[in-house]
C-alpha cells in the first residue's frame, strides 16, 4: 500500500516537472512572438513601413528576422 503511494507521488512529481518544462517552453515562445510583434509595431513607424500595406510589411520584417527556433 505504501509502496503503491509513493509510485504515484514519484509518478504525480515527474508529471509535475513534465508540465513546468512545457509552461516554459510555451512562455518562451509567447515572449519570442511578442519580441516580433514588437519589432513590427516599431517597422510601422519608418519611411517604408508608412506607405506600405500591411501584408507586404509583415512579409519584409519577417525575411529580416532569424528563425523562430534560434
Amino acid at each position: 500500500m505504501v509502496r503503491v503511494m509513493i509510485t504515484r507521488h514519484r509518478e504525480h512529481d515527474l508529471q509535475i516537472v513534465e508540465l513546468q518544462t512545457h509552461l516554459a517552453t510555451v512562455r518562451e515562445h509567447q515572449r519570442k512572438q511578442q519580441q516580433r510583434i514588437t519589432g513590427f509595431q516599431r517597422s510601422l513607424n519608418t519611411p517604408l513601413g508608412k506607405g506600405a500595406e500591411a501584408s507586404q510589411l509583415w512579409k519584409h520584417h519577417l525575411e529580416r528576422q532569424p528563425s523562430p527556433d534560434s
